[in-house]
């Protein structure tokens, strides 16, 4: 039975993006009256999401003043006679130039952020679905338990304590199924907030992700990852900006103190060289949760794998009579919720897949 984490770890999902080599084939039926036809995609959620996306409806007005506001610096900077000004203009054209030549990519990166999202709030509708199923089985299954507890107590076969200790475990499970039904409801409420679609709208959503392993992975091609990095990147065009603002300062021709300059360069230094410690330190903790996601993936196979031979002989022992049918309901029980752990474990390893394989998106 899943405890008290798994209603955590699926509002930490919620608090919650991939490269094109990270591609899946993800799909989703909805039974939504909402829908046209009756079924939303993740293709078809991306596509709603990335239309009504602040953010890139905010990167593509400022790309719109950007190329307005290039086009008056060149202007200014011909009819420009006067040093300072001449310096000045010339850094805020590069800053331009840098920020126009950096959209597309900027785009891109946001499109990717939307997807991974998309199939992580896909994740956590499902881990919830799946998980409240397991508890009616739960409960299902306590409730027989009590039921044969009562027979017991009555009988003197167990004692007062026993029987409260079971009737507080079942109790326990009716609570805790509340609570997921609340995270669940989150859970729609976040992807419908990122579709633009009213809050209520529910969907029956999968997931089809075949379990790839991230494979080999040296510290070369951990670092060629960090500064190939579209956060590097814009760090080091800021950090160069700030140089030559340095590099082409005056003190008789540029306005304000050198040192102000000087420190405005050391700053935008720093901020690179943190930028970088961060991207290795979030690359660093992404990887090393890949390696412990494979791990557990592979021993949940092979636990599921003796689960499956035992329920197999519980099956016959059932029809010889040597076990009772509630003591195999709760062996199958065991086997179907680590399944549904494995499951979830496949879709959390490849959202970790997709981050590493793009810093950008950490």
């Amino acid at each position: 039975m899943k405890k008290n984490y798994t209603v955590l770890l699926l509002a930490a999902m919620l608090s919650l993006n991939c490269m094109p080599f990270c591609s899946v084939q993800t799909y989703a039926a909805a039974a939504s009256t909402e829908s046209d036809d009756g079924i939303l995609t993740v293709d078809e959620a991306v596509s709603k999401a990335t239309a009504y996306s602040r953010t890139l409806k905010s990167l593509y007005e400022d790309n719109e003043i950007n190329e307005l506001d290039e086009h008056d610096t060149r202007r200014d900077l011909i009819n420009s006679s006067e040093y300072i000004q001449l310096t000045n203009l010339n850094v805020e054209l590069k800053r331009l130039m840098n920020s126009l030549a950096d959209y597309d990519e900027n785009v891109e990166i946001e499109k990717r952020s939307i997807r991974l999202n998309v199939i992580e709030l896909f994740a956590s509708i499902i881990d919830a679905e799946d998980s409240l199923k397991m508890y009616d089985k739960q409960i299902d299954i306590n409730k027989r338990e009590l039921n044969i507890a009562d027979v017991k107590i009555k009988l003197g076969l167990i004692s007062q304590s026993d029987y409260d200790s079971l009737k507080l475990e079942s109790e326990r499970v009716i609570n805790e199924r509340q609570s997921l039904e609340i995270a669940l409801e989150e859970a729609y409420t976040s992807l419908n907030r990122i579709l633009g679609q009213d809050l209520e709208i529910r969907y029956t959503v999968s997931l089809d992700i075949e379990y790839q392993p991230l494979g080999e992975v040296s510290e070369s091609d951990m670092e060629r990852a960090v500064l190939g990095s579209q956060g590097v990147k814009q760090a080091e065009e800021a950090a160069n900006i700030a140089k030559y603002r340095l590099d082409v300062y005056s003190v008789e021709y540029s306005g304000g103190r050198k040192e102000t300059v000087r420190n405005n360069y050391a700053q935008a230094v720093r901020a690179l060289d943190d930028t970088k410690t961060n991207m290795r330190s979030g690359l660093r903790q992404v990887y090393n949760n890949i390696l412990t996601a494979e791990s557990s993936y592979a021993d949940n196979l092979a636990l599921l794998e003796q689960k499956q031979k035992s329920l197999e002989i519980s099956a016959l022992q059932i029809k010889l009579g040597k076990i009772t049918q509630l003591e195999y309901d709760k062996a199958k029980y065991e086997a179907e919720q680590l399944e549904n752990t494995i499951k979830q474990s496949v879709y959390s390893h490849y959202v970790l897949v997709c981050k590493f394989n793009d810093p950008d998106l950490i």
